[in-house]
């Protein structure tokens, strides 16, 4: 199995709507994703400086899943929105 991590640090200015549309963008990505195996997203309740705002963690039966996932629609859709909304972003996959 593949499990893909992303991390990202949002805008300073960031209104909380544009946080609230994100999620439920991403909330509606299982449905429209079927290579999606289990889908976590949320934002940091620590805040420490070393913190990223928000992550999402997803799981994939193989690359090839995980490759359905990268170009799907509703992905690119909300992953545009994410980058427009942050400042960094931090990514890793890994087997499991």
């Amino acid at each position: 199995m593949i499990k893909h991590v992303v991390m990202f640090k949002f805008k300073e200015d960031l209104a909380q709507t544009v946080i609230d549309a994100i999620c439920e963008d991403l909330a509606a990505l299982p449905d429209a994703i079927e290579t999606l195996r289990e889908f976590l997203f949320g934002l940091d309740v620590v805040r420490s400086p070393r913190s990223f705002d928000f992550a999402i963690v997803a799981s994939f039966d193989d690359v090839e899943g995980l490759g359905v996932y990268h170009v799907h629609p509703a992905h690119q859709a909300v992953a545009l929105k994410l980058r427009e909304a942050s400042t960094a972003v931090q990514a890793v996959d890994f087997e499991f």
